[in-house]
């Protein structure tokens, strides 16, 4: 993982890496290398990507539609509720200045009391979560 707080350096996209090249997707383009990647044929019974509802719908109005039609989203919630711990992590190894270990299952860092701790702020009385 690439992470920044100044600018923004990274594209902002996915990238696919395997044995024989990678796959670059953001919501504009597909790259590849090498270019022939971006030809192949996909098998009946090969992955897909969830298809989008329309070119330019946004994860809102897809949340929206799913509700409406009983549908999966394109963004399952879980991983909505994971995704902040990337930022997340990055941001308390620069504050604490060293390298951490991020157990996904127990969503705490291994072993670090000082990292644990920045992980959330405490609430103001009289709120508590109790």
């Amino acid at each position: 993982m690439v992470f920044s707080d100044v600018g923004n350096p990274c594209a902002k996209g996915t990238k696919f890496i395997g044995d024989e090249g990678w796959v670059y997707i953001d919501r504009q383009m597909f790259r590849a290398e090498p270019m022939s990647l971006l030809k192949t044929e996909l098998k009946p019974e090969d992955k897909r990507l969830y298809p989008a509802a329309r070119k330019g719908a946004s994860h809102y109005r897809n949340f929206i539609d799913c509700v409406l039609l009983r549908k999966e989203p394109i963004a399952p919630v879980e991983a909505g509720a994971q995704a902040p711990y990337l930022g997340m992590v990055a941001e308390i190894s620069i504050k604490l200045g060293q390298k951490l270990t991020w157990d996904h299952e127990k969503e705490r860092f291994v072993g670090d009391a000082a990292a644990n701790a920045l992980l959330s702020t405490p609430m103001r009385a009289p709120w508590s979560l109790s």
